[in-house]
């Protein structure tokens, strides 16, 4: 779509009282001093179309209305822009009018300044200010209407994020297929990704690659507190130790062996053997003692167990009927009685219609209304009899309803008696198992009574009553104290043998644990070793992430340099930095503007920046398929040939020119301002 400025009126807008341009589609050049009002046309353009000046400040941050020598608004004054343009070789005209609105107050005369407003016209026809926005975003969004209407606004207006997506947006990016086939020592990327992208990939590996270097960090540490914690074994020979505790283990077993002689002289092993025979006796008479009352204790026990098991049968059916009953009121009080009551509140609802309607009489209408005669008494009666007719109807249908109602609530009375009768008679069934349970239980505490009688009887206690077991009692009662005797003359060379023995049992734990230092110092080593084998594998596995990181690096500054090379290929003039190298040596995106090796913000001059600026604008005019009037300031510093397919309008500094003097271009191409 191409949009050509055929005429131009500026009237009262800021410093400009009156301007016509008539460039007809053609390039123009606008003369003038600095403060001439240069500037204000370019303003006047962009408020007309967007309500914002050429440094893209909307009416609330700028003054529209011209001003005095005491920099104030002149009142009275109508603020007028309007552009005849040419789309496409159709005629369009926009105009916007912007003055005060003065209003007179209640109980006075004079008028009081009140606000502002502002009119839209479209071709001469007034419109809502959506319906004007509406139709130049159907020429082109705002933003791009700015970008390629204004050589500055790319490189001053815009963060270089949006800079960079619309250099991205026209020139297309780079996949990366295209980068790994550019570059053949990227070709492994392919399997290492495993369809992740570079930047995935790259965290992945930033993670891993630190949680390796903590490990890694903490290996020294570890082996270092293993070989402190190493015991001393300079000293120490693991075949002498040996010798020495087996040495010490044949006195142990030598001095035991002494004792037990001491403790089992000849005759105290004959009166331990014969105690043990009276110990084996006694348990035997206990035996046949207790067997005379285990039939009756088993029988007891039966008989408890299969009471006990009818008393829980019971109780689980006593409190299922229970909960038979709480269902059962839960039905009638949730749910029976709650519509009850609907019900009820239903029928007296309908009592009060019919009372309602029973109360009324006839109103109609006596008197006609076309005429204002009396209407007939046939026809008054008439209606008369229609409206009673009609009332007794409807009292006929309430009736029914009401009798309806009154059958549904007799129908839950009866449902309600039934589980009322049912819960009575679950009732008398929970006072049936309850006496059963009563009878039952009273004979499980006869039962347990008489199983704790039967044991009483058949315990030890009693068997003393036994004569034998009384006599075998006493002898094994002699023969302990005898053998208490013997043994008491054998103490002090008992305790002896004992201190003995001690002393070399003390001996054989410190031989022991000198050799299992030997033990504990090969396990250290070997931990230390194993350690170091952890190491170096993490280190192979950090050199592995570390190459892939590489790629993962060579593979971004490829991407960057083919990008770079691939959108700088699209301007004639304009080359961009889309890539900053970082001090680790990676890359992060940027868009800086640089003409011949200079930085556009920096070092570069205005008249480079207007063509820079120029040669942006056509790239991407051609891109988005929009040519639009471009209003190029601070063309005086341009020297040689600008080349655009568009309209040009240049706004060029002149000391000679006092006042705005405006030419039109009839080449196609711009020329040096003279």
């Amino acid at each position: 779509m191409g949009v050509r400025l055929l005429r131009m009126e500026i009237r009262n807008f800021q410093g400009c009282k009156h301007l016509v341009l008539e460039p007809n589609g053609k390039n123009l050049n606008i003369f003038g001093q600095n403060e001439t009002g240069k500037t204000t046309v370019a303003s006047a353009w962009t408020w007309l179309l967007f309500d914002k000046n050429v440094q893209n400040q909307s009416t609330q941050k700028f003054d529209i209305k011209p001003l005095n020598e005491n920099n104030e608004p002149i009142h009275g004054l109508e603020t007028l822009v309007k552009a005849d343009l040419d789309v496409d070789s159709c005629q369009l005209a926009l105009e916007k009018k912007y003055y005060e609105v003065w209003e007179k107050k209640r109980g006075s005369s004079e008028e009081i300044f009140s606000g502002h407003t502002t009119d839209h016209y479209i071709s001469g026809v007034p419109v809502k200010k959506s319906e004007f926005d509406q139709e130049i975003k159907n020429l082109a969004d705002e933003k791009i209407f700015r970008l390629l209407t204004d050589p500055f606004y790319f490189n001053t207006q815009l963060h270089w994020k949006e800079r960079r997506d619309i250099l991205l947006q026209v020139c297309g990016g780079i996949s990366g297929a295209e980068v790994i086939e550019s570059n053949d020592d990227l070709v492994e990327l392919f399997d290492i990704l495993a369809g992740r992208s570079v930047e995935k990939h790259k965290a992945v590996l930033k993670r891993q690659m630190n949680a390796i270097e903590e490990d890694i960090k903490k290996i020294p540490i570890r082996i270092d507190e293993v070989n402190r914690g190493l015991p001393d074994i300079t000293d120490i020979n693991a075949d002498n130790l040996q010798a020495d505790i087996k040495v010490m283990k044949e006195k142990k077993k030598e001095k035991e062996q002494e004792l037990s002689r001491i403790e089992n002289g000849g005759e105290i092993a004959q009166k331990n053997k014969r105690l043990t025979e009276i110990e084996t006796e006694l348990q035997q008479i206990i035996n046949k003692y207790s067997e005379e009352y285990l039939e009756s204790i088993t029988n007891a026990k039966a008989n408890y167990s299969n009471i006990k098991g009818q008393v829980d049968g019971i109780e689980r059916q006593i409190k299922t009927k229970k909960e038979d009953i709480k269902t059962n009121n839960y039905t009638i009080n949730r749910h029976y009685e709650f519509n009850k009551k609907q019900l009820k509140d239903n029928w007296y609802e309908l009592q009060e219609k019919k009372k309602a309607l029973m109360g009324q009489e006839y109103e109609g209408d006596t008197i006609c209304p076309s005429c204002g005669q009396l209407l007939p008494e046939e026809q008054v009666e008439e209606a008369r009899k229609n409206f009673n007719l009609n009332k007794a109807v409807k009292l006929e249908e309430l009736t029914k309803e009401q009798d309806g109602v009154t059958e549904k609530g007799k129908g839950l009375n009866g449902k309600i008696e039934l589980l009322k009768k049912q819960n009575r008679d679950i009732e008398n069934e929970i006072e049936k198992h309850e006496a059963e349970k009563k009878k039952l239980q009273e004979l499980v505490v006869e039962l347990r009574s008489e199983i704790d009688e039967l044991n009483e009887k058949a315990k030890a206690s009693h068997y003393q009553e036994n004569f034998k077991y009384k006599k075998k009692s006493l002898e094994k009662q002699a023969i302990e104290q005898s053998i208490g005797e013997l043994k008491h003359n054998n103490v002090k060379v008992i305790s002896e043998v004992c201190q003995e023995i001690a002393k070399i049992e003390d001996e054989i734990t410190f031989l022991e644990k000198e050799f299992k230092k030997l033990d504990d110092h090969e396990k250290g080593q070997k931990r230390a070793e194993e350690l170091k084998v952890e190491e170096r594998e993490f280190s192979n596995k950090h050199e592995e992430l570390q190459r892939q990181m590489y790629l993962c690096e060579q593979f971004e500054k490829t991407r960057a340099e083919l990008l770079e090379n691939k959108v700088n290929g699209r301007f004639k003039l304009a080359n961009f930095k889309l890539f900053e190298k970082q001090i680790n040596g990676g890359i992060s995106p940027t868009c800086r503007t640089i003409y011949k090796g200079v930085p556009y913000n920096t070092n570069l001059n205005d008249g480079h920046r207007v063509k820079v600026g120029i040669d942006i604008i056509n790239t991407l005019s051609a891109h988005y398929n929009f040519w639009a009037p471009i209003f190029a300031d601070r063309m005086e510093s341009v020297t040689g040939d600008i080349e655009t397919g568009t309209q040009l309008i240049k706004l060029i500094v002149s000391k000679n020119d006092k006042k705005l003097r405006v030419e039109v271009e009839e080449k196609g191409k711009m020329k040096e301002a003279v």
